[in-house]
Parts: structure tokens; C-alpha cells; sequence
């Protein structure tokens, strides 16, 4: 018998900043399972991918959207960005938020 596939998405999860230390580029992602994310990144990156920070969130895909549109003119390609140092503690605020039991951005 074939099994149903549910319509339900489970939207929970972590949203994540790694660092490519060789091009000094941050990623912001997100993912139902953060070390296995992490072990993919490492896998298919030239490279150091350092996570940073990560927070839990109750829709994970809203809160990378809502990163991604906050911080669009840092973007260089894909999900990676270049941050100035004077941005870093808006960007960690700004996740801090989306978490679960943060306030909403």
C-alpha cells in the first residue's frame, strides 16, 4: 500500500550563520538538522565553514526570508554575504529576535 504523503511541512527548525574563513563570507541558512547541515556544507565547500550563531525558530523559512530581505544589500551570491564588523551585533539582534520566544522582526 502506498503511504500518503503528508501536506504538512514541519517549518521548525534552526537558523544559522557559518563563516567561509577563506573568502570572509557568512552564510545565512536554515534547516531541520543542523549537524548534518554543517557536515554537508563542509563536504561541498573549498574550505573552513565555522558556524557562528544559530537560533531556533517556530518557521524557519520565514526567519531566513526575513534575514535575507533585511541584509539583501550585503548579498554577493546566493545565500552568502559580506558584513562589515559594525553590522555584526545588528545581524546576531536580528536572529536573537526570530527565535523562539524573541519578539517578532
Amino acid at each position: 500500500m502506498k503511504r500518503k504523503r503528508s501536506k504538512h511541512i514541519d517549518k521548525q527548525g534552526t537558523l544559522y550563520l557559518v563563516h567561509h574563513r577563506e573568502t570572509g563570507q557568512t552564510k545565512i541558512g536554515c534547516t531541520s538538522d543542523l549537524d548534518r547541515r554543517l557536515r554537508s556544507l563542509q563536504t561541498g565547500i573549498p574550505g573552513t565553514v565555522t558556524l557562528i550563531f544559530n537560533v531556533w525558530c517556530h518557521d524557519r523559512y520565514r526567519a531566513e526570508a526575513i534575514m535575507a530581505r533585511k541584509y539583501r544589500q550585503h548579498k554577493m551570491l546566493g545565500e552568502w554575504y559580506t558584513f562589515p564588523d559594525e553590522l555584526s551585533d545588528d545581524v546576531l539582534a536580528t536572529m536573537t529576535s526570530l527565535q523562539v520566544g524573541g519578539s517578532r522582526a
